[in-house]
Parts: structure tokens; sequence; C-alpha cells
């Protein structure tokens, strides 16, 4: 069998692929022959399989995160789902700065729109006004 280099194009649609099939993965390798591997908990795979291959060729890996795909757009997502409303509200009281809240909001108003998180934003928006 021949080994045939994906390019970095190839290499990519590999990885949004994976990260579209399995909701939950953070972080995604490829290695330079297309195969993927799921690298949230460790890289042991991907790096067994870029020197002990077929080919016996080393491959190189290239390494992916879901926030490769998102745009740097701040969203309710978290893992590729919608972050758990108990999550955001904790992030919501532990802030300190206003903006960090109203991105939240935002975040959610755009989403979920959960009354709870938006509820838990207008009470700690109106908790740091008049700490203010």
């Amino acid at each position: 069998m021949k080994l045939k280099i994906k390019s970095k194009e190839e290499l990519t649609a590999i990885a949004k692929d994976i990260f579209g099939r399995y909701r939950s993965a953070e972080n995604v390798a490829v290695t330079s022959d297309g195969t993927a591997f799921i690298t949230d908990e460790n890289d042991l795979a991907v790096k067994n399989h870029s020197v002990k291959n077929r080919y016996g060729k080393k491959l190189a890996i290239t390494e992916f995160t879901r926030d490769d795909f998102a745009g740097g757009k701040k969203s309710t997502e978290v893992n590729g789902g919608v972050k758990k409303a108990k999550d955001l509200i904790a992030d919501i009281d532990a802030a300190t700065d206003v903006d960090v809240v109203i991105a939240i909001a935002e975040a959610e108003k755009s989403g979920e729109k959960r009354k709870t998180v938006l509820d838990a934003a207008e009470a700690k928006l109106e908790s740091l006004k008049t700490a203010e």
C-alpha cells in the first residue's frame, strides 16, 4: 500500500468531521495519512500510529482544537454542546466584571434563552452596578 500524504485542507476537513460527529471531543490529532484520533485524555495512540504504521514511515501529526472551528465567537456552547445552565450560573456568580456577565447573557440570548441563566445575569449585573 502506497502512502498518500494529505494536504492541510484535507486534514482540516477530517478534524472538522470528527468534531461534528463527536460533540464532546475537544482535541483531535490527525496524522499525515488522514487517520484521526480524539486526544482529550492523552495522545499516546496518535503518537504510536505516527511511528508504527503499515507504511513503515514516520507520519506528521497535526493537532486541532474545537476552538479552531468556533471562529472565536463567544458562545454558551462547550464541548460541542450547550453548557449546562448551572455551570453558566456558577460562572455568572463568580464574575467580578460587568463585561463578562454581559458576554454570557448575550451568548445565552442568541442561543438557548434559558430564563434561569438570564435572570442570574440580570441579578449579577444589578449587584455589580450597586457595588460600584
